[in-house]
């Protein structure tokens, strides 16, 4: 006589509950092979624990059940393990954009320097640089909320929101360090192309980063950066950049601003 297993044997075999055994039958995955019409008792024979350890096992790949009832064949399991590994594949690279989003932040929140005082000046050395340009019609003045506007405009051009995008500015007029607005960059890598490139050059440029409004205080650091000239003998080139070091969605008031202008320095 055929010997059937009760359904709490089988689901003990397969690790699992009885009601998952009834929703399997109730899903037409795995139906019993004999079921007691008086007392409603399931039973399953030998043929159902391989069936049963298949299920199990494309369960636990996140294979869907509707998917499952589809698989009859060697060649269909294999066709389906396939898909399932290329979803995932897919997954895991969404996720690790997101991370490399993630500390992307991260590093830009841990770059945002400590100010002592509203005003940092200070020489540094910068490396070359390639950007991608969008050109304006040139403006003397610092609009911040234009030159956001023409930022996200950028952004949506080279469809990349998180590297660095700063004002360039002519300066005619060395001396007084009067300056035109006219184009707002975007750094890109060497090898991505672009249909408007800029390239800052490598050398000394001075730094100044001060907390305020640009609105408010970019001219005041534009008169201390004349100031420390002076002072030290600096000779500039007429290209100024400018950007925003806080992101702007973290800002609430004016002294969560923190902006920087750089100015080429004459080198011998």
């Amino acid at each position: 006589m055929k010997k059937f297993l009760t359904i709490g044997q089988f689901a003990k075999i397969l690790n699992v509950t009885t009601k998952t055994l009834r929703y399997y039958e109730k899903k037409k995955l795995l139906i019993p092979a004999y079921k007691d019409p008086i007392t409603g008792y399931r039973y399953y024979d030998e043929h159902h624990i391989k069936k049963g350890y298949i299920i199990r096992l494309l369960k636990s790949m996140e294979v869907p059940l509707k998917k499952m009832k589809n698989i009859n064949s060697h060649w269909d399991l294999l066709d389906q393990l396939i898909e399932t590994s290329k979803k995932l594949e897919d997954r895991i690279k969404e996720k690790e954009e997101l991370i490399d989003k993630i500390k992307q932040q991260i590093n830009n929140f841990s770059e945002i320097p400590q100010l002592t005082s509203q005003f940092d000046i200070k020489l540094i050395r910068l490396p070359y640089q390639k950007f991608e340009c969008l050109n304006f019609e040139p403006s003397d003045s610092f609009d911040f909320f234009q030159l956001y506007t023409e930022g996200v405009k950028l952004s949506k051009k080279t469809q990349d929101v998180e590297s660095q995008i700063y004002v360039l500015s002519e300066l005619p007029n060395l001396p007084n360090l009067e300056y035109l607005c006219y184009a707002v960059i975007q750094e890109i890598s060497e090898s991505q192309e672009s249909e408007n490139s800029y390239f800052r050059e490598e050398g000394l440029y001075l730094s100044l980063i001060y907390r305020g409004s640009p609105t408010t205080h970019h001219d005041i650091g534009m008169k201390k950066i004349k100031k420390y000239s002076k002072e030290h003998g600096l000779e500039f080139e007429n290209i100024m950049f400018g950007r925003s070091i806080s992101d702007f969605y973290i800002i609430n008031s004016p002294n969560d601003y923190l902006n920087e202008i750089l100015i080429k320095v004459k080198e011998d």
